[in-house]
């Protein structure tokens, strides 16, 4: 994007954007599972989330 933006497919994987879509239900929830996330993806050294990281 040249607007600077960036967007969820560059930190995420589909796989894992269905798994945050169909079991998380209230914006608490996205937000405590995507910090716990990319805090994980980072110990590892992976910039991108998987399914597996969640």
């Amino acid at each position: 994007m040249s607007n600077g933006e960036t967007q969820p497919t560059e930190l995420l994987t589909e796989e894992a954007l269905v798994f945050l879509a169909e079991r998380l239900t209230t914006p608490l929830q996205i937000e405590q599972y995507l910090t716990l996330a990319f805090e994980a993806a980072h110990r590892v050294g992976q910039k991108l989330v998987t399914a597996d990281i969640l």
